[in-house]
Order: structure tokens, then C-alpha cells, then sequence
């Protein structure tokens, strides 16, 4: 589990700064990356919706650990 909590953070982390990326300097690090490939489309989904999946992922263990609501993290 610990494993895949890492490996979905550093898809959120990757995701947030391409979005800064996007924000700041109008620049697409996904679409750079997959400009390259054949199936420009199917490359772009797979990659935003796996990052999607792992921003989610990531918020809900986040809010199974949240200090705040005195919750227990179930991660460790």
C-alpha cells in the first residue's frame, strides 16, 4: 500500500506542475510529451486520467489521515 501511495502522490505532484506549468508560462508538458507518439488523443486521456485517478486516490487518503477531523491515518 505504501508503495502505491507513492507512486500516486508523485502523479498528483507531476499533474500540479503541469497545471502550474499551464498557468504560469502556457506551456503543456503532457501534450510536449506526447507529441511524439502516433495517437496524440489516446495519449493525452491515458496520462490525465491517471493522473486524475491518483489526485483522487490521493484525497481520500489524505482525508483517512486529516489531523483536523482527529481521524487516524490507516497508510502507516
Amino acid at each position: 500500500m505504501k508503495l502505491l501511495n507513492l507512486i500516486f502522490s508523485i502523479l498528483t505532484a507531476v499533474g500540479a506542475i503541469n497545471w502550474g506549468l499551464v498557468g504560469f508560462f502556457d506551456f503543456n508538458l503532457v501534450t510536449v510529451i506526447c507529441n511524439s507518439m502516433p495517437m496524440l488523443g489516446v495519449c493525452e486521456k491515458i496520462i490525465y486520467c491517471t493522473i486524475g485517478v491518483s489526485g483522487v486516490f490521493s484525497l481520500i487518503t489524505l482525508c483517512q489521515c486529516c489531523s483536523i477531523c482527529n481521524t487516524t491515518c490507516t497508510t502507516k
